[in-house]
């Protein structure tokens, strides 16, 4: 999910830290737009990255709550209580206890220059450039020193095709049947996650094609997609793109996208 590494990363660290930390009890009106500014800079500078944060937590709060709620409905009120002022100036005092106010108010001019954007706009690329890079080198010494595994069986892999950047065309543009792709990555929890749902879904769906990209190892086509998050789920009917999901999804919600969107 674009960011969302990043900011799940930055988010622990923070959460960690602001504990006790006493509120400033005389703080300006230029100081706390100031700090709302660095806020929403750090952990969702775009509305898509905003969305995916949201979708992360809320779908992972859902799945581990013994209570339930309206998908849609939870979402959109976690998306509000994101960028209230009550959530933001939770997080004040952590950042006035290391930096000073006219520190403060550089730091929100750096985070507005033109050339920080860019960095923001290109870091799902650096990612997975970075993760790609690391798994290789995972793969490789497991290459030199690993075991043979014992053979997978047919049946345990399921009816989800791998689908590379030679292969797309073939597969998914000039498919006879609609295809929903998972674009996913093996360092990313979520899109793990989501692996055994998507194999059950393609069982339970004969008549649409199930196909998985891996994003550190087709890098170009998942460029073309304008994928911006993982996992990623991808709706093609005809040769074309008809509908996306970005995000966990739990398995109901993600049949009705497919009925919804195939018929």
């Amino acid at each position: 999910m674009k960011y969302i590494i990043g900011s799940i990363l930055c988010a622990g660290c923070l959460f960690s830290s602001v504990t006790a930390a006493e509120e400033v009890s005389v703080r300006s009106a230029e100081v706390e737009q100031d700090l709302n500014v660095i806020i929403q800079k750090t952990f969702f500078p775009t509305d898509e990255a905003r969305n995916a944060m949201v979708q992360s937590f809320g779908m992972q709060a859902l799945e581990t709550s013994d209570k339930t709620m309206d998908v849609d409905e939870f979402i959109n009120r976690l998306g509000d209580a994101f960028e209230s002022q009550e959530f933001l100036s939770k997080f004040y005092s952590y950042f006035e206890s290391f930096l000073s106010t006219e520190e403060i108010h550089h730091l929100r001019s750096i985070l507005e220059e033109e050339v920080y954007g860019k960095y923001q706009g290109n870091l799902m690329g650096v990612f997975q450039i970075f993760f790609g890079e690391v798994n290789t080198l995972a793969v490789d010494i497991l290459e030199k020193h690993g075991k043979v595994k014992a053979a997978e069986s047919e049946e345990s892999k399921g009816q989800v095709i791998e689908v590379t950047q030679d292969t797309f065309t073939q597969e998914v543009e000039q498919a006879t049947v609609p295809v929903v792709i998972d674009v996913y990555a093996n360092w990313c929890g979520p899109c793990r996650a989501m692996k055994p749902i998507f194999v059950e879904l393609s069982e339970e769906n004969s008549s649409v094609k199930f196909v998985k990209i891996n994003a550190d190892n087709a890098k170009e086509l998942i460029s073309q997609l304008k994928v911006t998050g993982l996992p990623t789920f991808i709706f093609f009917k005809d040769g074309k793109e008809v509908g996306r999901h970005v995000g966990s999804i739990q398995k109901d919600d993600l049949q009705k996208e497919i009925t919804k969107i195939f018929g």
